[in-house]
């Protein structure tokens, strides 16, 4: 078949072509021809591999296939891979941590920000949540919080609670480079739900679409403008793009606009970034997303910041040494590298408690050492609890 080198119309055809360039141009183009080939035989098995966790789970999980909402807890963990700057557009929260000083002075929002990461990575320690790691770390964040009594409400509770669940679904849905299946949205859902109970927050929604009605209607109500949202926010984002040249911290708040929606940059009281932004970054985000999906293998590690190194500490238990860390060093190994993910490079060590943690004793600065009695007090009646039903009932 390949010895007709014209086309129908009498004009020659594609190999003829090709075999009447001149040797170096042929050799250009044979290379050309053969990179792309190879080029799309690694799409290919990039894409091929990228799904397997998926199938793997559908695998293990086949009956959650068209009815995953039977799902505990317990399978929801093992599904589930591991939001929160819109918590602030809340005045009754950003109030709360504007008056608390948590989240207003730069000095005390990394290392909030860094315990907030260190307590949801123990959630998911691989010894499950009914662990003692994870019940410690739970009933931590249990102690503090109720050191702010009906200051946090029981909705503003469920709303951030929500947007753990959420976000992340909707981020995937829009700038990743696949959104997250249906079994994987109902593990969201069903953790999350389950962490909810063992905080306390009393009639959440018995399904996902329940709560999703719920937290459109509550934002709706409550996401208003406030000068507490507009100094939480401006301390958050500060944080956030604090490894930035300071020539392009402009330009960087503005692209963080892009990503907010009107409800919410409305109650942060920021002014809308320029039109050209929202289809500028959305499309930058969108190459990027093709580029992981097509051409980058799937992770094979967890991130550095999520690791820990387990050693013992005075007290004989266990402390908890991070190889990571996201805005700041805290509870990090000193030979960890310098690098932060969010591009900050701070050397690991003093002050920032190189030796590691452990779950009693997180917290701000001047709750250390407070509070480990009742910590160990209400992590030993979780697991109690959890051995005959779940929280969530």
């Amino acid at each position: 078949m390949w010895a007709n080198t014209t086309s129908p119309a009498g004009q020659p055809g594609l190999w003829a072509s090709l075999l009447t360039l001149p040797q170096d141009h042929l050799a250009v183009t044979a290379g050309v021809v053969v990179l792309l080939g190879l080029l799309g035989a690694h799409a290919v098995n990039v894409r091929r591999h990228r799904f397997d966790r998926v199938r793997e789970m559908e695998r293990k999980y086949p009956h959650y296939l068209k009815d995953p909402s039977g799902m505990n807890y317990k399978d929801a963990a093992d599904i589930m891979l591991v939001s929160q700057k819109y918590t602030y557009a809340v005045p009754t929260i950003s109030k709360v941590l504007a008056d608390s000083k948590q989240l207003l002075l730069p000095e005390n929002a990394t290392r909030r920000a860094e315990d907030t990461g260190v307590v949801i990575a123990e959630f998911l320690c691989p010894e499950g949540l009914d662990s003692e790691r994870a019940t410690t770390a739970l009933a931590r964040m249990n102690w503090l919080h109720r050191r702010y009594g009906k200051r946090i409400t029981r909705d503003d509770m469920l709303y951030t609670l929500s947007l753990f669940i959420f976000e992340p679904i909707i981020f995937c849905e829009k700038f990743e480079w696949r959104p997250l299946t249906q079994m994987e949205q109902e593990a969201r859902y069903v953790f999350w739900r389950e962490v909810g109970a063992r905080m306390g927050i009393a009639d959440i929604p018995r399904t996902r679409q329940g709560l999703w009605d719920w937290q459109a209607a509550y934002a709706e109500k409550v996401m208003v403008y406030a000068e507490s949202n507009a100094k939480v926010a401006a301390t958050t984002t500060a944080i956030f793009l604090s490894p930035q040249p300071e020539i392009l911290k402009p330009f960087a708040h503005k692209v963080t606009g892009v990503f907010l929606d009107e409800l919410c940059r409305k109650a942060f009281g920021l002014p809308r970034s320029p039109e050209w932004m929202y289809t500028v970054v959305p499309a930058l985000i969108g190459l990027r997303a093709w580029v992981i999906g097509h051409l980058m293998g799937p992770r094979v590690e967890q991130p550095s910041w999520q690791k820990v190194e387990v050693t013992q500490g005075e007290n004989g238990k266990p402390r908890y040494v991070r190889q990571g860390y996201l805005f700041e060093p805290w509870y990090t190994s000193v030979k960890a590298p310098r690098l932060g993910l969010y591009g900050a490079t701070i050397k690991p060590g003093k002050p920032f408690h190189p030796e590691g943690f452990q779950s009693t004793q997180l917290g701000p600065p001047n709750l250390e050492g407070q509070g480990e009695e009742a910590t160990l007090q209400n992590a030993a009646e979780m697991r109690e609890r959890a051995a005959t039903c779940p929280f969530f009932m």
